[in-house]
């Protein structure tokens, strides 16, 4: 699942934690809830697995429902603001 994915987003809105690949589009993608591990270090992988079996990390809680309406007030306003002007007849 290297790249932008929604497996991550179904993650994030799950509440879940995730241990992602550190490519920027994950960096991107979430920055809470998650530990990165460097992609070409299997080692590191490996021993964040081990850890999280025997430790379950506890997710801190996120408002992504307010995340949600940000986004779609911010594309509104985005798409009102390059609307042209509509016009009386």
């Amino acid at each position: 699942f290297e790249g932008w994915s929604t497996l991550v987003e179904e993650c994030k809105a799950f509440g879940k934690f995730l241990i992602v690949s550190d490519l920027p589009v994950h960096r991107e993608q979430i920055d809470q809830n998650c530990w990165f591990f460097d992609p070409y270090d299997q080692a590191e992988l490996t021993a964040l697995l081990d850890r999280f079996a025997d430790e379950r990390p506890h997710p801190a809680p996120v408002d992504y429902d307010r995340h949600r309406r940000d986004f779609a007030e911010t594309l509104v306003a985005m798409i009102d603001s390059s609307a042209p002007p509509s016009s009386s007849h």
